[in-house]
């Protein structure tokens, strides 16, 4: 948004416009101060201009040749005066004679832009006005300025449903290797893509277009409250490191229909004119990217684990049988493998393990994650992956367990997703599916 803002007149000698643009004040001022800038918007409406010499320093000469719808050529020189950026430029005009003063004030979220032309006369002033059509001119040019300056600022929101829970699509927004597999339009790639998910944490993405073109970009973790609510920056990058544009971005991630709503609000404001080709595609470009986030989110769906299973007994105790050490050893591992050491975590942030001992050969399988929540007696969501003998650790998956009363009953949903494969999926079914059965046991009395 940019508008004209009438302004009274210091005296007859003066020519007086101002212009209000919804633009940052050092992107406005770098369209003043170089000449391919000022080549798309100097002058009144029909008007072209080209740069002869353009010397941006005190003392220094500008010459510039505007040529008119008619074709008549209109030669001009100005030596500049004062130059304090991004505040204030003055030059004095050679002939016709006049001073100009053009300031920027930060006001409202944009910049308002003030041009004062001091003629040495007010009879000077309103020759100039009469045979140059100069003060419409201004206006015009002005006009023209905010029109370049059109999409300096954009913003744009966005709605999408996921078939995966709001834990997992967290982690595909906070997790780098999640994160570079949809980042960007289709066909980009991420070879380079750093995050660290905490408050103050810092982003770099280095993305390659198809044409081998890299785009860096760096950024900052504002708010992160897993698993559903997320603000970071990010800053578009020149290859000399200055920032073309910044991005604020704030994701909000709800249960949905047995997956997530997430709700994306982006504002890109552009910090050099060269970004306002980018702007122009910025509501494109993340819809784009949350097209190949679809289909990553779809390829986790395939190697989501679901069983649901009704158990005699209301949810508080099918809760407790999870959470109880002493009852969770009885059931947890398929048939053939004893759980020797259960330790829970008693609060969301903490650590649990367990150790499931092979019946017939005595090896240990060790088992290990974090509480993410816990709410008694309805869900519990946690982290989980195996500890191999090496010390590396297998993926790491999530479970979430929903218990839902179902006459004098309880229905348990639980789901794991986050799979390397469908095979590492499949296998796990087998060993959960086993591990209820006793579960079922424990709950109707039998021996588990």
């Amino acid at each position: 948004m940019n508008d004209a803002t009438p302004v009274p007149r210091a005296d007859g000698r003066v020519m007086l416009a101002r212009r209000f643009v919804r633009a940052p004040r050092p992107l406005v001022f770098r369209l003043w101060a170089d000449p391919s800038h000022l080549a798309t918007w100097w002058g009144p409406r029909g008007f072209t201009t080209s740069t002869e010499s353009f010397e941006f320093r005190p003392g220094g000469v500008w010459r510039h040749t505007m040529t008119g719808p008619d074709g008549t050529a209109y030669p001009n020189e100005s030596r500049f005066v004062a130059i304090e950026a991004p505040l204030r430029i003055v030059y004095d005009h050679v002939t016709p004679p006049f001073r100009s003063t053009i300031t920027f004030l930060e006001r409202d979220g944009g910049t308002e832009i003030t041009v004062r032309m001091a003629f040495p006369s007010a009879a000077e002033r309103q020759r100039v006005a009469a045979e140059y059509g100069a003060e419409a001119g201004l206006h015009q040019t002005l006009e023209r300025l905010g029109e370049a300056l059109n999409g300096a600022v954009v913003e744009a929101a966005f709605e999408r449903v996921f078939p995966v829970s709001p834990v997992a699509m967290f982690r595909m927004w906070t997790e780098a290797g999640h994160l570079a597999e949809w980042w960007g339009p289709r066909g980009f790639t991420n070879p380079v893509c750093q995050l660290e998910p905490v408050v103050g944490g810092a982003i770099f993405i280095l993305m390659k277009s198809p044409d081998g073109t890299e785009y860096p970009m760096g950024g900052e973790v504002l708010i992160i409250e897993p698993p559903h609510r997320l603000a970071f920056t990010v800053r578009a990058l020149a290859s000399d490191g200055s920032v073309l544009l910044e991005g604020h971005n704030a994701v909000e991630i709800l249960d949905h229909a047995g997956g997530c709503l997430v709700r994306l609000r982006a504002l890109g404001t552009a910090r050099d004119p060269a970004a306002l080709t980018m702007l122009a595609g910025m509501r494109e470009g993340w819809s784009l990217s949350l097209d190949r986030l679809e289909s990553h989110a779809a390829t986790s769906a395939e190697r989501v684990l679901f069983i649901e299973r009704r158990f005699d007994a209301p949810p508080e105790a099918v809760f407790r049988a999870w959470t109880d050490p002493d009852q969770a050893r009885r059931w947890m591992g398929p048939r053939g493998y004893t759980t020797t050491i259960f330790e829970p975590a008693s609060a969301p942030g903490l650590s649990w393990r367990a150790c499931l001992v092979k019946d017939d050969t005595g090896e240990e399988n060790w088992q290990s994650g974090k509480l993410l929540v816990f709410e008694e007696p309805g869900r519990l969501v946690m982290t989980f992956a195996w500890d191999r003998a090496d010390g590396s650790r297998s993926p790491e998956t999530i479970v979430t367990i929903v218990f839902l009363p179902q006459g004098q009953g309880t229905l348990m949903r639980f789901r794991q997703e986050g799979f390397a494969s469908i095979p590492a999926r499949e296998g796990h079914q087998g060993g959960w599916s086993s591990s209820f059965d006793r579960l079922a046991d424990l709950i109707t009395g039998e021996p588990a």
